[in-house]
């Protein structure tokens, strides 16, 4: 019978050496610039979800673009605060995982073929994501 061989599982750490919480692109071993408090992460939620709501409408992008752009303004206000008892880590998952959706969405052109509104979607697909893996978690 054969035997499997080991698999390297890095040691989960709650605190970085310095003291300071774990960020949540840490745990996945990517080394993120800044780490920053959940405080922090809901006040960028709430400057993203405002420029969400209000960017696409005065630059005139297309239909589309701005109701795409509704929906994420109103997760990311949702998600500003714990709703429904759901855990930090959980919310920055999702958030990620929205971000990189629309990453995607813009990079294929699936919203719209206009070259302007998929660069306004790429930029905030890669903010979302940026936001969520520089958060302290617990």
């Amino acid at each position: 019978m054969a035997t499997r061989p080991d698999v390297y599982r890095p040691e989960r750490r709650v605190q970085t050496d310095g003291g300071q919480a774990l960020a949540f692109g840490e745990s996945f071993g990517i080394d993120v610039p800044t780490r920053y408090t959940e405080d922090i992460h809901a006040m960028v939620n709430a400057l993203v979800a405002a420029d969400a709501a209000l960017s696409p409408v005065i630059l005139g992008l297309s239909g589309r673009t701005v109701w795409l752009s509704r929906v994420m303004a109103g997760i990311l206000l949702a998600f500003r605060s714990n709703v429904g008892d759901i855990p930090l880590r959980r919310r920055l998952e999702i958030e990620a995982a929205l971000g990189a959706l629309m990453v995607i969405a813009a990079l294929r052109a699936t919203v719209t073929h206009r070259i302007f509104d998929n660069l306004y979607l790429f930029i905030k697909g890669v903010i979302m994501v940026a936001n969520a893996l520089m958060t302290e978690t617990d």
